[in-house]
Protein backbone atom coordinates (compact mmCIF):
# COMPACT_ATOMS: atom_id res chain seq x y z
CA UNK A 1 0.00 0.00 0.00
CA UNK A 2 1.09 3.74 -0.62
CA UNK A 3 -0.12 4.76 2.63
CA UNK A 4 2.18 1.84 4.49
CA UNK A 5 5.42 3.47 6.01
CA UNK A 6 8.81 1.93 5.29
CA UNK A 7 10.68 1.34 8.49
CA UNK A 8 14.06 -0.36 7.66
CA UNK A 9 16.27 -2.09 9.66
CA UNK A 10 18.85 0.76 10.32
CA UNK A 11 15.72 2.70 11.38
CA UNK A 12 14.96 0.89 14.20
CA UNK A 13 18.13 0.56 15.58
CA UNK A 14 19.21 4.02 15.39
CA UNK A 15 15.76 4.69 17.36
CA UNK A 16 16.65 2.51 20.09
CA UNK A 17 19.93 3.43 20.32
CA UNK A 18 18.08 7.48 20.85
CA UNK A 19 15.88 6.16 23.31
CA UNK A 20 18.18 4.18 25.18
CA UNK A 21 20.62 7.53 25.68
CA UNK A 22 17.50 9.72 27.03
CA UNK A 23 18.01 9.80 30.83
CA UNK A 24 14.60 8.61 32.62
CA UNK A 25 12.86 11.46 35.23
CA UNK A 26 10.59 9.11 36.22
CA UNK A 27 12.09 8.63 40.02
CA UNK A 28 13.04 12.40 40.77
CA UNK A 29 10.65 14.03 43.08
CA UNK A 30 8.83 17.18 41.32
CA UNK A 31 9.89 20.22 43.15
CA UNK A 32 7.39 23.00 42.34
CA UNK A 33 8.93 26.31 41.29
CA UNK A 34 8.39 29.18 43.46
CA UNK A 35 6.11 31.55 42.16
CA UNK A 36 6.54 35.71 42.91
CA UNK A 37 3.61 35.42 45.55
CA UNK A 38 5.93 32.54 47.32
CA UNK A 39 8.58 35.36 47.83
CA UNK A 40 6.85 37.19 49.78
CA UNK A 41 7.23 34.66 52.64
CA UNK A 42 10.77 33.96 53.93
CA UNK A 43 9.33 30.22 54.33
CA UNK A 44 8.71 30.09 50.78
CA UNK A 45 12.06 31.33 50.00
CA UNK A 46 14.09 29.36 52.44
CA UNK A 47 12.09 26.00 51.47
CA UNK A 48 14.12 25.64 48.15
CA UNK A 49 17.65 26.37 49.29
CA UNK A 50 20.47 24.23 50.44
CA UNK A 51 21.94 24.64 54.23
CA UNK A 52 24.62 27.08 53.87
CA UNK A 53 22.41 28.94 51.09
CA UNK A 54 19.73 29.49 54.12
CA UNK A 55 22.46 30.68 56.46
CA UNK A 56 23.69 33.37 53.89
CA UNK A 57 19.97 34.20 53.40
CA UNK A 58 19.32 34.96 57.27
CA UNK A 59 22.51 36.87 57.66
CA UNK A 60 21.39 38.63 54.45
CA UNK A 61 18.24 39.03 56.43
CA UNK A 62 19.68 40.81 59.17
CA UNK A 63 21.58 43.33 57.62
CA UNK A 64 19.16 44.39 55.62
CA UNK A 65 16.80 44.75 58.49
CA UNK A 66 19.85 47.02 60.33
CA UNK A 67 20.60 48.78 56.89
CA UNK A 68 16.80 50.03 57.31
CA UNK A 69 16.75 50.96 60.75
CA UNK A 70 19.81 52.94 60.17
CA UNK A 71 18.82 54.50 56.85
CA UNK A 72 15.55 55.48 59.52
CA UNK A 73 18.00 57.43 62.36
CA UNK A 74 19.71 58.88 59.36
CA UNK A 75 16.05 60.23 58.01
CA UNK A 76 15.00 61.46 61.66
CA UNK A 77 18.44 63.28 62.18
CA UNK A 78 17.94 64.95 58.85
CA UNK A 79 15.05 66.20 60.09
CA UNK A 80 15.92 67.39 63.41
CA UNK A 81 19.24 69.04 61.77
CA UNK A 82 17.06 71.08 59.45
CA UNK A 83 14.87 72.36 62.61
CA UNK A 84 17.40 72.98 65.04
CA UNK A 85 18.96 75.05 62.02
CA UNK A 86 15.63 76.53 61.16
CA UNK A 87 15.01 77.30 64.76
CA UNK A 88 18.98 79.14 64.79
CA UNK A 89 18.05 80.93 62.44
CA UNK A 90 14.90 82.57 63.39
CA UNK A 91 14.89 86.13 64.18
CA UNK A 92 12.89 85.50 67.31
CA UNK A 93 15.38 83.03 68.71
CA UNK A 94 18.02 85.27 68.93
CA UNK A 95 15.28 88.40 69.80
CA UNK A 96 14.65 85.26 72.94
CA UNK A 97 18.58 84.80 72.91
CA UNK A 98 19.68 88.66 73.53
CA UNK A 99 17.23 89.57 75.86
CA UNK A 100 16.78 86.30 78.50
CA UNK A 101 19.59 85.26 80.55
CA UNK A 102 20.76 81.42 79.66
CA UNK A 103 18.63 79.95 82.16
CA UNK A 104 15.18 81.75 81.42
CA UNK A 105 15.97 80.75 77.84
CA UNK A 106 16.80 76.98 78.38
CA UNK A 107 13.21 76.74 80.72
CA UNK A 108 11.51 78.41 77.61
CA UNK A 109 12.66 76.54 75.15
CA UNK A 110 12.43 73.01 77.52
CA UNK A 111 8.69 73.98 77.29
CA UNK A 112 8.76 74.95 73.79
CA UNK A 113 9.92 71.03 73.16
CA UNK A 114 7.41 69.24 76.09
CA UNK A 115 4.21 71.21 75.89
CA UNK A 116 3.05 69.02 73.07
CA UNK A 117 3.91 65.81 74.18
CA UNK A 118 2.51 63.46 76.67
CA UNK A 119 3.77 62.83 80.25
CA UNK A 120 5.52 59.86 80.06
CA UNK A 121 7.25 60.86 76.58
CA UNK A 122 8.93 64.38 78.13
CA UNK A 123 12.49 64.13 78.26
CA UNK A 124 14.23 66.86 80.82
CA UNK A 125 17.72 67.82 80.73
CA UNK A 126 20.31 68.04 83.57
CA UNK A 127 19.58 72.10 83.96
CA UNK A 128 15.88 71.49 83.19
CA UNK A 129 15.49 69.04 86.63
CA UNK A 130 18.45 71.28 88.98
CA UNK A 131 15.94 74.00 87.88
CA UNK A 132 13.17 72.05 89.11
CA UNK A 133 14.78 70.56 91.74
CA UNK A 134 15.67 74.06 93.39
CA UNK A 135 11.79 75.16 92.70
CA UNK A 136 10.79 72.09 94.71
CA UNK A 137 13.22 72.69 97.40
CA UNK A 138 12.04 76.13 97.84
CA UNK A 139 8.35 75.24 98.06
CA UNK A 140 6.56 71.88 97.31
CA UNK A 141 3.49 73.29 97.60
CA UNK A 142 4.18 76.16 95.10
CA UNK A 143 6.34 73.29 92.70
CA UNK A 144 2.65 71.26 92.35
CA UNK A 145 0.96 74.49 91.46
CA UNK A 146 3.63 75.43 88.48
CA UNK A 147 2.95 71.94 87.62
CA UNK A 148 -0.52 72.15 86.38
CA UNK A 149 0.61 75.30 84.37
CA UNK A 150 4.11 74.34 83.12
CA UNK A 151 5.76 71.04 81.66
CA UNK A 152 8.26 69.71 85.09
CA UNK A 153 9.44 66.72 85.98
CA UNK A 154 7.36 64.51 88.21
CA UNK A 155 8.88 64.00 91.91
CA UNK A 156 10.24 60.72 91.71
CA UNK A 157 12.17 62.06 88.73
CA UNK A 158 13.72 64.57 91.14
CA UNK A 159 14.12 62.07 93.87
CA UNK A 160 16.11 60.04 91.38
CA UNK A 161 18.05 63.10 90.61
CA UNK A 162 18.91 63.48 94.58
CA UNK A 163 19.82 59.77 95.30
CA UNK A 164 22.45 59.70 92.55
CA UNK A 165 24.26 62.41 95.09
CA UNK A 166 26.66 60.75 97.39
CA UNK A 167 26.31 61.66 100.86
CA UNK A 168 27.59 59.74 103.68
CA UNK A 169 27.36 60.05 107.40
CA UNK A 170 29.39 62.83 108.57
CA UNK A 171 30.50 66.25 107.66
CA UNK A 172 29.81 67.12 103.72
CA UNK A 173 33.07 68.47 102.63
CA UNK A 174 31.45 69.47 98.92
CA UNK A 175 28.94 71.34 101.19
CA UNK A 176 31.24 73.25 103.19
CA UNK A 177 33.28 74.28 100.30
CA UNK A 178 29.86 75.14 98.05
CA UNK A 179 28.80 77.32 101.34
CA UNK A 180 32.22 79.09 100.81
CA UNK A 181 32.06 80.16 97.58
CA UNK A 182 28.73 81.70 98.30
CA UNK A 183 30.15 83.48 101.24
CA UNK A 184 32.64 84.95 99.37
CA UNK A 185 30.07 86.46 97.18
CA UNK A 186 28.48 88.08 100.40
CA UNK A 187 29.36 91.86 101.92
CA UNK A 188 30.79 92.23 105.08
CA UNK A 189 27.53 93.07 106.60
CA UNK A 190 26.26 90.03 105.22
CA UNK A 191 28.41 87.53 106.25
CA UNK A 192 27.21 87.82 110.09
CA UNK A 193 24.85 85.41 111.03
CA UNK A 194 23.97 83.09 114.31
CA UNK A 195 24.47 79.27 114.59
CA UNK A 196 21.32 77.84 116.04
CA UNK A 197 21.21 74.02 117.25
CA UNK A 198 18.06 72.43 117.24
CA UNK A 199 17.16 69.37 119.60
CA UNK A 200 17.15 65.58 118.01
CA UNK A 201 16.16 62.23 119.16
CA UNK A 202 18.84 59.99 118.24
CA UNK A 203 18.99 56.20 118.80
CA UNK A 204 22.05 54.08 117.70
CA UNK A 205 21.04 52.04 114.76
CA UNK A 206 22.39 50.48 111.62
CA UNK A 207 21.32 50.75 108.36
CA UNK A 208 22.19 49.07 105.28
CA UNK A 209 22.95 51.17 101.36
CA UNK A 210 21.87 49.01 99.07
CA UNK A 211 23.45 50.88 96.18
CA UNK A 212 26.61 51.49 97.86
CA UNK A 213 26.98 47.86 99.59
CA UNK A 214 27.48 49.65 103.11
CA UNK A 215 26.57 49.29 106.25
CA UNK A 216 25.72 52.66 108.00
CA UNK A 217 25.68 53.08 112.29
CA UNK A 218 29.58 52.29 112.88
CA UNK A 219 30.89 55.75 112.89
CA UNK A 220 32.31 57.61 115.31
Amino acid sequence: MDNELDISGDDVLQNSAVEKSTPSFGNMPDFPRPTTTDYTNNQAITRHLTPNCKKIFYEAMKLKKKNDRLQRQKNNFKSRVKLAEKFATDSNNNILTNKLNSTTFKFLKSQINSQSKKPNGRRYSLDDKILSLSIYKNSPKGYRFLSTIFALPSKKTLTNLLSRVPFQAGINVHIIKHLTIQASKLKPNDRLCSLVFDEMALEPATEYNIKEDLVYGFEH
